[in-house]
């Protein structure tokens, strides 16, 4: 599983188990790298958007995703942006 160019080692991924057997679910913070991405690479808003949502509503590994936009290249600025939203949310 891969967000950008980070590789995600799939053991690393939660798993839920289901009638038909194990599924891996990517977590908020692993959502959030792929809507920057595709962000970053497509300059797609629907996927800034959809990061945003993501950031205010849930718990998010922000360290995790600092050092992932670091090594990408994202806009530590967006990062910022991300993280005052959910702030302010949160309150």
């Amino acid at each position: 599983m891969a967000f950008g160019g980070a590789v995600v080692d799939h053991r690393e991924v939660p798993t839920v188990e289901t009638a038909y057997g194990p599924l891996r679910i990517i977590t908020p913070t692993h959502i959030i790298m792929d809507r920057l991405a595709a962000f970053t690479h497509w300059k797609d808003k629907q996927s800034w958007d959809q990061a945003l949502m993501v950031a205010e509503r849930q718990d998010i590994d922000w360290s995790s995703l600092e050092q992932w936009a670091v090594e990408e290249g994202v806009d530590m600025a967006r990062v910022r942006r991300l993280r005052g939203a959910a702030d302010r949310t949160r309150r």
